[in-house]
């Protein structure tokens, strides 16, 4: 007797039966959510001492969305694109460094009068604009000279700016 004459399958359970196999072959291939993130961390110093503020902006060199890092006080950053530490796609980056001092509200002058108040310098006024704590050629992508190789997994990417 023949396998086919014996056995008959019902339509809906051949239909269930390729469903159940295209899962599973779709499972066992991986899904591919996009290009390859890896993610980015490292430290900027300025003449061997570290930046304590700014931001580090990596621009991918065959175009697409920049990541950035927000330095902290010690001088280390973590790239992220659309949230924190998430990461940057492996590739090829031309990187910005911008780093300012806080700009702190000048004194202002207590007034004692009405005379006084109109003579008084404006609240939020600053008495000097903010010093650039790195050279400003490293702040634009056109002067910065800065680049780097994003690889897969883990990369420890410092910047030491002469």
């Amino acid at each position: 007797m023949a396998f086919g004459s014996r056995y008959k399958f019902s339509t809906p359970f051949r239909t269930l039966s390729v469903l159940v196999l295209a899962g599973i072959f779709a499972l066992s291939t991986g899904c591919d959510n996009g290009p390859e993130v890896a993610p980015v961390h490292g430290h900027v110093t300025y003449k061997g001492t570290p930046v304590p503020t700014g931001t580090v902006t990596f621009y991918p060199t065959q175009g697409g969305r920049p990541a950035v890092g927000n330095i902290k006080a010690d001088g280390s950053y973590t790239l992220s694109r659309k949230e924190p530490g998430d990461g940057v796609v492996v590739g090829e980056y031309t990187v910005t460094v911008e780093a300012r001092e806080a700009v702190q509200p000048g004194d202002v002058q207590q007034a004692k009068s009405l005379a006084d108040e109109a003579m008084a310098e404006p609240i939020g006024k600053t008495t000097s604009p903010p010093k650039d704590l790195v050279p400003a050629k490293y702040s634009m992508v056109e002067t910065s000279g800065l680049t780097a190789t994003v690889n897969s997994g883990s990369n420890q990417i410092d910047f030491d700016l002469p």
